[in-house]
């Protein structure tokens, strides 16, 4: 158990501890008021901030965003993790809470996720496509699927911790 514990607290650290202390970029103005426009390395890691467009398709996947809740719910998720008693165990107190407070809405972690999720919608969606999702989400198999969703996300979220821990200590047997 033991050997579980750490090998999750060394995963946890080599991911994201590097990020809590980094220097936070300099914030420009641009549509989302992020991040300023050239890729640069935080904690030693090369992270594009390089800004989206301002234009009908950034604006409609904030939308989009706005009308799931997609993007409160995942940074409410990845504040759920760090609340749980194995990571109080783990992880020292002002990590956790500098943790917890950068996932907040106007936390510099939350503004990265934002960036970095209209990329992949971006990437992988047209406008249309967008656009049709936002009608979706606004009828009420897709409002019942944005306040559902996120509680499937944390019971399967806490539920592949419980796996992983399980499969961790097979595989150390």
């Amino acid at each position: 158990m033991k050997i579980i514990r750490i090998s999750c607290l060394l995963t946890v650290c080599f991911f994201l501890w590097p990020g809590i202390n980094a220097q936070q970029p300099k914030q420009k103005a641009d549509s989302l008021d992020i991040v300023n426009t050239e890729k640069i390395g935080l904690a030693g890691f090369d992270f594009d901030t390089t800004a989206v467009p301002n234009d009908e398709l950034t604006r409609s996947i904030q939308k989009l965003f706005d009308v799931t809740g997609f993007l409160k719910g995942s940074a409410g998720l990845i504040k759920a993790l760090y609340e749980t008693e194995d990571m109080k165990a783990m992880l020292p107190e002002e990590f956790r809470s500098k943790f917890i407070a950068a996932y907040e809405e106007n936390g510099f972690a939350y503004k990265w996720l934002m960036l970095s999720t209209i990329k992949s919608y971006r990437k992988h969606f047209t406008l249309d496509e967008i656009k049709q999702l936002i009608s979706f989400y606004q009828t009420p198999l897709g409002k019942k699927m944005s306040t559902v969703y996120p509680d499937l996300m944390r019971e399967n979220s806490l539920d592949g911790a419980k796996l992983g821990k399980w499969v961790g200590t097979i595989i150390t047997n």
